[in-house]
């Protein structure tokens, strides 16, 4: 059983207001699974009153909370904050998504116990809440004292102003063994603070990688371009990292160490793995389209993201992917041939290079 209500955006400030969803939580106590309040606002007496029936539904699974708390006061959303960690159910809770809510770094002792009471969480995203460094360190210590840390496969923290990443953030997401995907987007983080934080990674093995809009430095494209040779990834987003021809001849040069060996299904070569690679907007010339051309050659990708940087000519190493059955996005396609997906990505790195 599932509840949504996103999409309604709606403002709940008494028990009367609040009354038919509690009621519907209430009739489902037993059945819920999902609840999504996403974009709806609660004031303390709604809130009170909607979670101490949401407390009864011991089998939820996945909490989508984006944006709940993020128009309220400061003392209101702490004392909406509260009131989630003290009845939320947390047993078998494996998603929750805290994103949008403008959460900062001062949080109370009950958020902190109620990351502790969890043993099933596989999906964790906070993403832009502002948490920052100090913020950042608030979450590591939160992190390393979850008791299973064997469950969280992904977690994502994208547009939290953390620009010298914590790193003991970093310390504390190397002892989660089984994360697959992580996200740190849109943090404008530095060389060193990414230096850093990308050796907590040696010992994993990520299916995604996304840190878009980072600053990597020569050595983090080296230890990128060693974790693709044993991780089993699938998508790596490089965006607007400052990568430069020079950091993509220092990836190109480690990953090449991996072999891609197609399987041959009848008259069809399929490749064992999918594979998107995202070097946008990162200033490379086209020496680096050559170094892609050679690389390529011997390496399958599905999608490839080139826009934005500074080459004169990609012709061939277009033709060369679609004939393997990628496709790449670049400066001269035609947007009619382009997917929704990349449509949104295009708009938000247009927003981006224009300080938006």
């Amino acid at each position: 059983m599932q509840i949504n209500l996103e999409g309604q955006n709606k403002l709940y400030k008494t028990v009367e207001d609040v009354n038919d969803i509690a009621n519907q939580v209430r009739e489902n106590s037993r059945s819920l699974v999902e609840l999504n309040l996403t974009g709806n606002v609660f004031y303390p007496e709604a809130m009170e009153y909607l979670f101490e029936e949401v407390s009864k539904a011991q089998k939820i699974k996945k909490c989508i909370f984006v944006g709940i708390l993020a128009t309220l006061p400061k003392a209101i959303m702490l004392t909406n904050l509260k009131i989630m960690c003290n009845k939320l159910p947390t047993k078998k809770l494996e998603l929750l998504d805290l994103s949008d809510n403008a959460l900062s770094c001062e949080l109370p002792d009950e958020f902190r116990n109620f990351f502790h009471s969890m043993e099933r969480l596989m999906i964790l995203k906070i993403n832009n809440c502002g948490l920052g460094e100090k913020g950042g360190n608030w979450l590591a210590d939160t992190l390393l004292g979850m008791k299973y840390k064997n469950t969280l496969e992904v977690i994502e923290l994208a547009q939290n102003k953390f620009i010298n990443f914590p790193s003991k953030l970093g310390v504390a997401l190397e002892q989660f063994t089984s994360l697959e995907e992580l996200r740190i987007h849109y943090n404008t983080i530095d060389q060193k603070s990414m230096d850093t934080f990308l050796k907590s990674f040696e010992n994993h093995s990520l299916r995604i990688l996304d840190i878009r809009d980072n600053a990597l430095s020569t050595e983090g494209c080296r230890m990128l371009g060693s974790f693709f040779v044993y991780w089993d990834i699938e998508e790596i987003y490089l965006g607007s990292c400052l990568m430069s021809t020079e950091g993509l001849n220092v990836f190109l040069e480690k990953a090449s160490e991996k072999l891609d060996r197609p399987c041959l299904h009848g008259s069809f070569i399929e490749y064992k793995r999918k594979f998107i690679l995202d070097i946008s907007n990162n200033e490379i010339e086209q020496a680096g389209i050559d170094a892609l051309i050679k690389f390529f050659d011997n390496h399958h990708v599905d999608k490839l993201y080139i826009q934005g940087n500074e080459y004169d000519d990609c012709g061939e190493l277009v033709k060369l992917i679609e004939l393997k059955g990628g496709k790449v996005i670049h400066d001269y396609e035609d947007d009619k041939n382009l997917t929704e997906t990349d449509l949104i990505r295009k708009f938000e790195e247009a927003l981006g290079d224009a300080g938006l």
